[in-house]
């Protein structure tokens, strides 16, 4: 509940204009960086080694990454006197947001394959 009403705030302020959008990234990282730690303690603390949710912390974790290297971006092009609109990503940029998305998409399955494991048919 608390990473919803952190995520709504933050939309709204940056809707608003009361948040500068040069920092729109960074107000974006709490969000996975508590997700990964979620899933990652999750794998940590399950009796047999939880590939699925290793998978997702790794997403949530490239995701976190992907952010920050985003707001990098915006801040050197700031120094650079450009607007936040014409900062441009480099293509490691690309690559850890394809990897998240791919590192989420393989953990979900990968969680959803082992519950239908798990569950007794009837």
């Amino acid at each position: 509940m608390a990473l919803l009403s952190y995520s709504l705030l933050a939309g709204f302020g940056l809707a608003g204009g009361s948040v500068p959008s040069e920092r729109a990234y960074l107000l974006m990282t709490p969000v996975p960086f508590v997700l990964a730690l979620w899933h990652g303690f999750g794998a940590w603390r399950a009796r047999f080694l939880d590939i699925g949710l290793l998978l997702c912390a790794a997403g949530w974790g490239m995701l976190f990454l992907t952010l920050l290297l985003k707001h990098a971006g915006v801040q050197s092009a700031l120094a650079r006197g450009l607007s936040v609109s014409q900062a441009s990503d480099s293509p490691f940029v690309w690559l850890c947001a394809l990897l998240s998305v791919g590192f989420l998409l393989a953990g979900a399955w990968r969680c959803i394959s082992k519950w239908r494991e798990d569950v007794p048919t009837s």
